[in-house]
C-alpha cells in the first residue's frame, strides 16, 4: 500500500516467507518461515536527490540456529536510512 504523504510517499509493506528443507542433507537445514512488516517514506528532496527512511519487523522461524545455540524463533527490528542521487 502505497499513497503521498505531504512532499513524499508513505508505504506499508507485509510479507509472508519460506522455504522448505527439500534435500537429504541432515547438514544444511534451509527450512524457514516468517513474517514481516515495512513501513518507508520516501522523500525527493531536489531534482536527482531522494532520501528514503525505512523500519522493518521481521518474525522468523529457523530450526537450524538452534545448532549455533540461538533462539529458534527471533524478532528483528531494522531501521535504514539511504541518500540516492539519480543522473
Amino acid at each position: 500500500m502505497s499513497r503521498p504523504l505531504g512532499d513524499g510517499r508513505f508505504s506499508l509493506r507485509y510479507e509472508r516467507f519460506g522455504s522448505d528443507e527439500r534435500d537429504y542433507l541432515p547438514q544444511d537445514r534451509n527450512g524457514e518461515h516468517g513474517q514481516a512488516w515495512t513501513a518507508n517514506y520516501n522523500l525527493t528532496v531536489a531534482q536527482h536527490h531522494q532520501l528514503n527512511v525505512e523500519f522493518s519487523r521481521i518474525f522468523s522461524a529457523r530450526p537450524a540456529r538452534q545448532e549455533r545455540g540461538e533462539a529458534v524463533y527471533q524478532e528483528d527490528t531494522l531501521w535504514q536510512v539511504a541518500y540516492r542521487l539519480f543522473f
